[in-house]
């Protein structure tokens, strides 16, 4: 059960954009301090965060020969399927 004072703190960025080293500094300024934490991310490293991360990065072609895209409604139910899970 979560305690009365947790702090659920998001780093929100695109790709490349440095959120996952200043999260990792932010973790370490807390820990430095005496509070405890720790580090997450979605997609998760989970199965259906491993299956969306091979979709994202997939270079095998659409039947068609143009490059694989999935719709993007189903993008969107995988997400929340793996922050449910998360």
């Amino acid at each position: 059960m979560p305690q009365p004072d947790a702090r659920f703190i998001v780093l929100e960025g695109l790709d490349g954009a440095g959120t996952t080293t200043q999260a990792a500094k932010l973790l370490g300024h807390c820990t430095r301090r005496g509070v405890p934490g720790f580090l997450t991310n979605e997609p998760t490293s989970g199965p259906i965060g491993a299956f969306i991360r091979r979709l994202l990065l997939s270079k095998e072609p659409a039947p068609d020969g143009s490059p694989y895209r999935a719709p993007e409604s189903s993008m969107a139910l995988l997400f929340a399927a793996d922050s449910l899970a998360h």
